[in-house]
């Protein structure tokens, strides 16, 4: 998890980005970003954060943000499912 953890921060570093997320949610937000690289797809994070409780990862991206919705939105409920199952 740490080395996920200064991903994270490493991230939003050079993105020129926010990041305001427990630790415990950077292996999911470190998979979510690995993932939408892979697409081969060009975007932009834009904020990582904590909102109520779970997860926002907002992006842009030029074209085909549709093709990588559907990762951030699993990242989203992959936390809001850790965070059930913690409390």
């Amino acid at each position: 998890m740490t080395d996920n953890i200064e991903y994270v921060k490493d991230l939003c570093d050079n993105a020129s980005c926010s990041s305001q997320v427990p630790d415990s949610w950077c292996d999911i937000v470190a998979d979510c970003h690995r993932e939408m690289l892979a697409t081969g797809i060009g975007f932009t994070v834009a904020q990582i954060k904590e909102k109520f409780g779970g997860l926002r990862f907002y992006f842009t991206s030029d074209n085909n943000y549709s093709k990588l919705e559907p990762i951030v939105r699993k990242a989203e409920q992959a936390v809001y499912d850790l965070e059930r199952e913690e409390n």
